[in-house]
């Protein structure tokens, strides 16, 4: 299905720019082109639509994004008109985690939540929903892994970024307790803004090891959680 791009989003793209942890889903997409081929993909919180656009292009049936911002909507239906994927067909949707899709299953399901554990945005060239994840980080974790069972198809799989500082062993006990299986496939290291550990509600020391300093920076441990639905 080809697109026409819109000029609406040319601020977007830049407000939604990529992150290090929008890679870390993109490498395992192009790691295991596998996963997405001929799969039913949903990405919650698409922001820029690169993820998304990624799973298309390793031969997605059909790829379903939501954000809660119109800007992202915009955003990801101008990176989606750029791709050539005529066997693949796109929806968008505007509203929060779940509500947009009933009782909707997906054998893909992708997400780059904001999971920062703050209660206001601290970046000034973001928008204000970017990175807030609550006082815990989970506010919008919880959320998601909550709903992963019932909108996950038999014999799929989510694929999610996950700071490691904000409980991946409690994302794995609620995982299980629903029985799905979780693997923690990879870990990378990101460089803090000084303005969000100055936001961090608990101080620096609380969340060692996973947040900690060398010299002048702070640094995070960000880790890539796969969940799998097998029956």
């Amino acid at each position: 299905m080809k697109l026409n791009p819109s000029s609406r989003a040319e601020k977007s793209l830049d407000v939604f720019r990529p992150s290090e942890y929008t890679c870390l889903v993109l490498q395992y997409l192009q790691d295991h082109p596998e996963v997405a081929r001929e799969r039913r993909t949903c990405e919650i919180g698409t922001g820029n639509g690169v993820i998304a656009a990624q799973a298309a292009m390793q031969g997605a049936s059909a790829v379903v994004v939501s954000d809660i911002e119109d800007q992202a909507l915009a955003a990801a239906k101008d990176c989606l008109a750029s791709l050539d994927a005529p066997s693949c067909s796109f929806e968008f949707h505007l509203g929060p985690m779940w509500s947009p899709f009933a009782n909707r299953r997906f054998d893909l399901i992708l997400a780059n939540l904001p999971q920062f554990p703050c209660e206001a945005s601290v970046l000034s060239d973001r928008l204000h929903s970017w990175s807030v994840g609550g006082s815990d980080g989970r506010a919008l974790l919880d959320r998601f892994v909550a709903g992963l069972d019932e909108h996950l198809a038999v014999g799929g799989r989510a694929v999610f970024a996950h700071n490691s500082f904000v409980g991946l062993d409690k994302t794995r006990a609620v995982v299980e307790a629903a029985g799905l299986e979780m693997t923690v496939e990879r870990a990378v290291t990101v460089l803090l803004a000084p303005t969000k550990v100055a936001a961090l509600p608990l101080g620096l020391a609380a969340y060692a090891p996973h947040i900690y300093p060398v010299g002048n920076y702070v640094f995070g441990h960000v880790s890539l959680a796969v969940v799998c639905k097998n029956h």
